[in-house]
């Protein structure tokens, strides 16, 4: 049966793995069954063996590894490390190893084991403590013992960053600290948290016992011996020594031990004494701080002075009055005497000026003051005791000294400043309102001067602090002193610079108000200036209620003046209604109130200066304000005149003779604004365009700035406008001296700079606007309907008439040309010759037939070339432009001289060398029809494409000049390859040949279909520069030269209008000076009306609708996008100028309103 059942018992696969329980029998169990196991070894086979092994094991499945190391199973654990193979690196839920567990447990026999087997003696567990944290934490000497003995690392540390002597100080185990201290290999100023030693912790918890252990090692004694570290009083990331620690943490007996051990062992107490932290205190300032009163007798006792000054020059005595510790100042005076109470600071301060600056400082200043302490001691800056107290807004100390001595309230700081100065400075509410009503020897304190000649009421004025003023205007009450600071600034000049309208109301209902009304200051300025200057209308309205009055300063500028040069709308129109008489008034440099509307940059008070009809005058540089917007560039300034109705007046007023009209200037500087101008210039009717009576009015004023308009000099127009609008009424002289007002009499007018008058040309205008290329304004309707006026006035008949006589003087040379052919030639020689006399006879006799034919064809064309080679040269004699620069001058002169080159032979009947003169016909010819082609330039229906094929003409040209690169290196290769082939016999027939390749006119048959006997010498090397020249000059260069044509196409459809517009100026510009000026006066009005919808005759409607259809219909487009793009822009210039105004706007508000707050915030500190 037992066979059977050993038999039937399960065996285990190779594969199955044992799970070995958490616990463990008892050691004499499991030690009886396996002598069991090993009797019946021998008779068994290792199959039954390893049954019985398992089945021994699972009575102890149960328990850990863990548990069994740490009750001590040491047998069992062995087993299953040596038997059944258990890991020496397994790991508890917690991440402790074996050795952990056997630590916590203080099994020494298992530790010794397991340590001996290998496993690490220094790994940590999830929370990072070793082996030795957790013999320090279950306070296991003898495990602290083993594991030291065999070399743990007692520096490591856990995740709080404490080292195992850390916690062992902590626990306040003494045997356990000295467990660590036996030994020489550990460290013991281990470093911990923030650098922290275990000092540190046993100075923090006042732990004598484990300081004394410390101080009795040897490891201790060593570290004392080295002077010059000290490592044992070292220093943690906070420089806070273990003494700072024990004075912070009011241990005084590990203080009073530290420093008496240190002592003993020889080293300096005063050099303890005077260790500084990271905050620059010493141990002293250190409990001084804390309020540790033990410890500062205790290091009182060892020596410590009260006067020694930290890091930051401050002695503890200073710092415990400052602090209020009334116990800490006893005990010092105490220890050390009363002389302690003089003492001083860096900033020479004695104790009571830090008693006095503390809130709650009163008993110390009594204590002081019973010590013998003197309020009238003054420090560096000449503060008292009473000074502190004020400016660190302690009421109580303030009382406090007033009580013992009222007299210190006389004495000032180096500045002159009172205690009435620093409380209204300083803003202390409380203080003020005491030392007004309940201390009757400061009121007298009020009316002082400082050394800037500021009384109290100044700097409230200043500060704007309504209630410190009420308080002080009551406090002068009834009889307040005229002062004024070292600027030459009242009471009032205070109250409306900071427009604190409330106080300045308050001032004006005083008795003195009267006084200081009109009173001036160092530059002249009165009250009224400094409100308008700095815009506070409700001060100017109360001032001007009061009857302020109106002067200059010493620079000679109103309040007007200052309220129009900062900006201040409303301001400066509440003061022009005051006295509107001060609009003409000028400054010393000539400035009117138009020239300071131009240098604040507001728009708003330029249209104001305008609307209240302000005098343009000009400044000591000659400038007027509309010379300082256009050299500033402001075209929101210039904008505002030109919409402003006075915009001809200002335009119009006379300019420097060294500088062109302004209406020039601006087409230079602002083409924008000029563009604005034209727009003014034209004036639609109300009506719908549909209207019959629809209308446009033009005006070509600044067009024609010629004498025929009014000249902007000193004329009879600029006396006129002086009688129109008098500097003064004659009544008003007598107003200006009692108003001590510097004012220019009507008469002192002609002492004024004459400016010349300056004549232009009618075309001076146009001209500019080519010359700075200005698109919009050329293509405006006002420049339009001017050039079409004089199109249509003499323009196109002037035109018209050359432009037919050089039509005629081409088509009688071509009629030349087709009634006399030229004579044959013969090439056979060098020279060309005629073929024979017989030839010669026939073609005299050809032309004796038709000889009065062509003698008069000969003086008509004579005829007709010198009249416009005179025209030509009477023009550049006029010099009226310059004719070198344009083509069509070029080409009538080409054609001029080529004709007389061709037709003087013709007259005199000299033919020996017709092939000389028949070839200048041939240039005369062309020329001539292609000079017809320039004359269409000017008209609508034909100009654009005649610049548009000029233009692609002359990017053609320089195209070909890279291209003749090219044309010349393959017309060289192939006349050496292939001279023997025609086409490439001569040098010049191969560059003509290959420039013919350009058009794609290659003849292949040259080079293939030839006989055998005449086969290419270099056949292989010429099909490949063919095919080069193929592929280079018939495809990459035609390809190049189409798109530069479609390119310079789009440019010109942009441009084309411009070019136009600029022929049609050169047209005139060469017409005008033949002609009588009653001429031009005709067609050059001023003004000129046009009616649309005006009723036509049937053949001027049929002309209007046969024009309209042979227009172009792109006609414009591109200038019309180039205009576009230019209003675009100019609104984006615009509103980037309008958004840095506004920008500017916001952030004075932002300090308005932060200051707003600031006193506010003051306000409520002080209530």
């Amino acid at each position: 049966m037992a066979a059977k059942e050993e038999s039937d018992a399960p065996v285990p696969s190779s594969g199955t793995s044992l799970d070995f329980p958490s616990t463990a029998r008892i050691v004499t169990n499991w030690q009886q069954q396996a002598k069991g196991v090993r009797k019946k070894r021998s008779r068994q086979s290792s199959k039954e063996f390893s049954e019985e092994l398992i089945h021994l094991a699972s009575e102890y499945d149960n328990k850990s590894p863990h548990e069994l190391a740490f009750e001590g199973e040491l047998s069992i654990l062995r087993t299953r490390i040596d038997t059944f193979g258990l890991s020496l690196k397994t790991r508890g839920a917690k991440g402790e190893t074996l050795l952990h567990s056997a630590t916590s447990g203080n099994q020494i026999d298992t530790m010794l084991y397991l340590i001996e087997s290998g496993v690490p003696l220094n790994a940590v567990d999830k929370e990072g403590n070793t082996a030795l944290h957790v013999a320090v934490i279950n306070q296991c000497i003898e495990s602290v013992h083993i594991l030291i003995n065999n070399n743990a690392d007692d520096t490591i540390c856990n995740v709080n960053q404490d080292a195992p002597l850390h916690i062992a100080v902590r626990s306040a185990n003494k045997h356990l600290v000295e467990a660590f201290l036996e030994h020489t290999n550990i460290d013991i100023v281990v470093p911990g948290y923030r650098k922290r030693t275990p000092l540190h912790i046993a100075a923090e918890f006042d732990y004598v016992d484990i300081v004394d252990a410390f101080n009795n090692c040897s490891l201790a004694v060593q570290a004392f011996k080295d002077k010059n570290s000290f490592r044992l009083c070292a220093a943690d990331e906070d420089k806070l020594t273990p003494i700072h620690f024990a004075a912070r943490c009011g241990s005084s007996k590990v203080l009073d031990f530290m420093i008496q051990n240190c002592s003993r062992h020889g080293y300096p107490v005063e050099l303890i004494l005077q260790f500084l932290d990271e905050e620059n205190s010493t141990p002293m300032h250190a409990a001084i701080d804390a309020g540790h009163l033990n410890i500062v007798k205790v290091l009182l006792k060892y020596g410590a002075s009260p006067t020694v000054v930290n890091g930051d020059q401050i002695p503890p005595i200073h710092l415990a009055c400052y602090q209020g510790r009334i116990d800490i100042v006893q005990a010092m005076i105490e220890h050390c005497g009363r002389d302690i109470v003089f003492s001083t600071c860096s900033d020479g301060q004695t104790p009571l000026h830090w008693a006095a600056r503390s809130i709650h400082g009163g008993q110390v200043i009594n204590y002081l003051v019973q010590q013998g302490a003197n309020p009238k001691l003054v420090s560096r800056d000449g503060n008292t005791a009473l000074h502190a107290a004020i400016m660190h807004n302690s009421l109580e100390s303030t009382q406090e000294i007033l009580a013992v001595d009222k007299c210190i309230s006389s004495i000032c700081d180096n500045a002159g400043r009172n205690i009435v100065h620093l409380a209204v400075l300083r803003k202390r509410k409380a203080i003020l309102h005491y030392l007004l009503n309940d201390s009757p020897c400061a009121k007298d304190l009020v009316s002082q001067q400082d050394n800037k000649k500021c009384t109290p009421l100044h700097y409230a004025l200043t500060d704007s602090l309504g209630d410190y003023v009420s308080m002080l205007v009551t406090a002068m009450q009834p009889h307040i002193p005229h002062v004024k600071d070292d600027s030459g600034l009242n009471y009032l000049h205070l109250a409306a610079r900071s427009g604190n309208w409330k106080a300045l109301r308050i001032l004006l209902n005083s008795s003195f108000a009267s006084n200081m009304l009109n009173e001036v200051s160092s530059i002249g300025a009165t009250p009224l200036h400094e409100a308008a200057m700095q815009g506070h209308l409700q001060c100017i309205e109360i001032l001007l209620s009061a009857g302020a009055m109106l002067h200059k300063c010493y620079y000679g500028y109103t309040p007007f003046h200052g309220a129009i040069y900062k900006g201040h709308y409303e301001c400066a129109k509440v003061l022009f209604e005051a006295h509107p008489f001060q609009k003409n008034m000028l400054s010393d440099k000539g400035e009117s109130a138009l020239h300071l509307a131009v240098a604040s940059g507001s728009p708003k008070v330029l249209k104001l200066c305008l609307d209240l009809d302000i005098p343009i005058t000009r400044k000591s540089n000659n400038n007027t304000f509309l010379d300082e917007i256009i050299k500033s560039g402001n075209v929101i300034a210039a904008r505002t005149v030109i919409k402003h109705d006075r915009w001809h007046e200002c335009l119009d007023f006379p300019v420097c003779e060294s500088r062109p009209h302004y209406f020039i200037q601006l087409i230079q500087t602002m083409p924008e604004i000029a563009e604005e101008v034209l727009d003014r210039c034209h004036q639609k009717g109300l009506q719908p365009k549909e209207h019959i009576e629809y209308f446009e009015r033009f005006d070509f004023k600044y067009l024609r700035l010629d004498n025929n308009n009014v000249e902007p000099g000193r004329n009879d127009d600029i006396e006129k406008n002086e009688e129109k609008v008098p500097l003064f009424e004659e009544n008003d002289g007598d107003m200006m001296q009692s108003l001590n007002i510097k004012y220019k009499s009507k008469h002192s007018e002609n002492l004024a700079v004459a400016f010349a008058t300056r004549s232009y040309s009618s075309m001076e205008v146009l001209k500019r606007m080519l010359a700075f290329n200005r698109v919009s304004l050329l293509t405006h309707p006002v420049v339009r309907q001017y050039l079409k006026i004089k199109w249509r006035g003499y323009g196109r008949i002037i035109y018209g008439t050359h432009m037919f006589f050089f039509v005629l003087q081409v088509l009688l040379l071509s009629s030349f040309v087709i009634l006399t052919p030229p004579p044959r030639l013969n090439i056979t020689d060098v020279t060309l010759e005629v073929i024979s006399s017989a030839s010669n006879a026939t073609l005299l006799t050809e032309i004796t037939t038709s000889s009065t034919v062509i003698r008069f064809i000969t003086l008509a064309i004579c005829f007709i070339d010198t009249m416009i080679w005179l025209g030509n040269v009477f023009s550049l004699r006029l010099r009226a432009v310059n004719i070198l620069k344009h083509e069509l001058i070029w080409m009538e002169g080409l054609t001029i001289g080529s004709t007389y080159a061709f037709l003087i032979p013709w007259k005199f009947h000299t033919f020996g060398f017709a092939f000389v003169f028949w070839q200048a016909g041939a240039i005369a010819i062309f020329s001539g029809w292609f000079s017809i082609g320039l004359f269409l330039k000017p008209f609508d229906l034909f100009g654009v494409y005649v610049t548009m094929f000029l233009e692609v003409l002359s990017s053609l040209f320089k195209a070909l000049l890279v291209a003749s690169l090219f044309i010349i290196a393959f017309a060289f290769a192939l006349f050496i390859l292939v001279g023997d082939i025609p086409p490439f016999g001569s040098i010049g027939d191969s560059f003509f040949t290959t420039f013919s390749y350009l058009l794609g006119e290659i003849n292949y048959e040259v080079y293939v279909r030839r006989s055998d006997n005449d086969s290419l010498a270099h056949s292989g090397l010429t099909y490949i520069f063919v095919l080069l020249s193929a592929a280079i000059l018939a495809v990459a260069v035609m390809n190049l030269l189409i798109g530069l044509a479609v390119g310079d196409i789009e440019t010109i459809r942009r441009n084309a209008l411009l070019k136009q517009r600029s022929t049609e100026v050169r047209i005139f510009t060469r017409i005008e000076p033949w002609l009588p000026k009653f001429v031009i006066r005709r067609y050059d009005k001023r003004f000129h009306n046009i009616s649309p919808n005006k009723p036509v005759s049937v053949i001027r409607k049929i002309w209007r609708y046969f024009w309209r259809t042979l227009k172009s219909s792109d006609e414009g487009e591109a200038p019309n996008l180039e205009k576009i793009l230019e209003r675009q822009q100019l609104y984006i210039n615009c509103l980037q100028q309008e958004i840095a105004q506004a920008k500017k706007l916001h952030q004075q508000q932002h300090e308005e309103l932060k200051d707003l707050l600031e006193t506010i915030v003051h306000q409520r500190s002080d209530d």
